[in-house]
């Protein structure tokens, strides 16, 4: 799925997604599912910790117009979720994977207590204002939402 032409579902999550990254405080598995089916282009119905796995999470969804009820699976096409919110290398492989050749850069924003900020580009442009969160993955997570918002 091409960033320059979302699905209506993904498009429609950029502003969900950001809303609950605002008021994010840390890693949260039901974020990194809802972030799972955005990209996947299904609607979320809940989650639950993968069996056999603390970094990985089982995510249940629905793929419209349908009402049938799936899950992700350890294997196959719809794998579970990874931990985007909790892990620095897994939020900026997945802003690798949705924003190619973008630029991230991520600093700790101590003078105003302890938060992060993020910002993303791509080559040649302005380096945008820093989204701000109190973990670095957030922070990240929050730009490339913002960028991917602003593509449209």
């Amino acid at each position: 799925m091409s960033p320059d032409q979302p699905s209506p579902i993904v498009s429609k999550g950029y502003a969900e997604i950001i809303e609950r990254l605002e008021r994010a405080s840390g890693p949260d598995r039901g974020l990194d599912a809802r972030i799972w089916c955005v990209f996947a282009g299904v609607k979320y119905r809940s989650h639950n910790p993968a069996y056999g796995s603390e970094n990985l999470t089982q995510v249940c969804f629905t793929e419209p117009p349908k009402r049938t009820e799936r899950v992700t699976l350890g294997h196959g096409p719809h794998r579970h979720a990874k931990s985007v919110t909790a892990s620095l290398d897994a939020s900026l492989a997945l802003v690798g994977e949705r924003l190619p050749g973008w630029r991230v850069a991520i600093n700790s924003d101590d003078h105003r207590g302890p938060e992060w900020a993020a910002m993303v580009k791509q080559h040649g442009q302005l380096w945008p204002d820093p989204e701000l969160a109190p973990t670095a993955p957030l922070a990240v997570l929050l730009a490339m939402f913002r960028a991917l918002e602003e593509m449209k």
